[in-house]
């Protein structure tokens, strides 16, 4: 059997393979997957699970969740393309996985945006040490310019806030206000 005979025929049995019992294929993602196995039932047309309190709390950590205390050094990172950031990551209860949200962080010193971060992600990474909370590691809020001795050792307020932008239920203020967390950190210059 030549190659070209033996590749025809191992891309005949993956497709097969991927056919369902009555011909049609079958699609998995590896977060659906991840959801099944590891996450409570979430209602996929919730953003807030009705049972638990939605909280927030900010913490540090690229992929293990490290909780904040104020006045805290945390490292600015020199980032493979040529700028610095620091890491965020945050701990949440009471929020479906099932939902993209929107997570917004930024640096800030005398009301200044030094570093920010925008991102539109699923929460589907259970806590390492709580089974009613979902972390989202590794955020990384980038400092607009390239300077970072000049933030090395001053002080500033790094924050979080989750909003989720298809569910017009939860724009109450008085869940959003409950999902921003801030706190006073010290950034320390510079790790490679």
């Amino acid at each position: 059997m030549s190659l070209r005979a033996l590749r025809v025929a191992a891309l005949a049995v993956s497709v097969a393979a991927c056919e369902g019992a009555d011909g049609t294929p079958r699609v998995s993602s590896p977060s659906t997957a991840i959801d099944a196995m590891t996450l409570p039932e979430a209602d996929a047309g919730a953003s807030v699970e009705p049972s638990i309190e939605p909280s927030l709390e900010l913490g540090t950590g690229f992929s293990v969740f490290a909780p904040l205390e104020p006045d805290q050094s945390i490292e600015i990172i020199a980032g493979p393309q040529g700028g610095f950031h620091l890491w965020a990551s945050l701990r949440t209860h009471g929020l479906s996985s099932a939902t993209t949200w929107r997570i917004e962080c930024a640096f800030t010193r005398d009301g200044e945006v030094l570093a920010q971060a925008n991102y539109g992600d699923r929460l589907v990474t259970p806590s390492a040490n709580d089974p009613s909370g979902l972390d989202y590691l590794g955020v990384a809020v980038v400092f607009a310019d390239t300077e970072p001795m000049s933030h090395d050792g001053r002080a500033g307020a790094l924050s979080c806030r989750l909003s989720a932008p298809d569910d017009p239920a939860f724009d109450a203020p008085e869940v959003l206000n409950r999902l921003t967390d801030s706190i006073e950190v010290v950034p320390r210059c510079c790790k490679r």
